[in-house]
């Protein structure tokens, strides 16, 4: 019997998994409404910062109600945002799971059943629901009392998703702009 030859197993063979990079996350265009990267908002949640920021007498008036009671001669108000580490746990608990996954998706490949692209933006795919569950049922400390008012005060108006006594919950815009990319490299 002669054996078939088969293109697409040998193209695939040809092209290691490693000329592939796979991105979840908030990409340069995912933007707040005021302009303010959501990426960057996404890594002070995830690392933690500490801000020093001057306020204004409008500002002072919104700490007033949420019960911040602060001298007049005030004119700088010392912000701590505790890390959640979201990113490094959803690694962490998904990494051998995504190596599987990467491994099963090129053995595809070479078997002809899926063209390369396609398999790696499909493991994209997973790492990105991946990470927005890590996000939405991640078990992280309670948001501080203050920062619920806040938050109440803040979205009064508006469509809120989850519960906001918990962290990374609100309106849902860094949940909704999560996505993924895969480029050749």
């Amino acid at each position: 019997m002669k054996r078939k030859s088969n293109k697409k197993a040998w193209e695939a063979l040809k092209q290691p998994m490693s000329d592939y990079l796979i991105q979840a996350g908030w990409f340069e265009t995912a933007k707040y409404d005021n302009g303010t990267p959501i990426g960057g908002i996404a890594a002070v949640q995830n690392y933690g910062a500490t801000i020093n920021q001057n306020i204004t007498e409008k500002q002072r008036k919104f700490l007033m109600l949420l019960g911040i009671f602060l001298k007049k001669t005030t004119t700088t108000l010392h912000i701590v945002i505790p890390p959640t580490h979201f990113m490094e746990n959803c690694q962490n608990k998904n990494k051998e799971k995504w190596k599987e996954l990467i491994k099963k998706a090129w053995a595809a490949v070479f078997l002809g059943k899926i063209e390369p692209d396609k398999a790696m933006e499909k493991v994209g795919g997973v790492i990105e629901r991946d990470l927005l569950r890590e996000i939405t049922d991640g078990n992280y400390p309670p948001d501080k009392p203050l920062t619920v008012k806040a938050k109440l005060l803040k979205y009064k108006d508006q469509k809120t998703e989850g519960d906001l006594n918990k962290r990374l919950s609100g309106r849902a815009i860094m949940t909704n702009a999560l996505s993924h990319k895969v480029e050749k490299i």
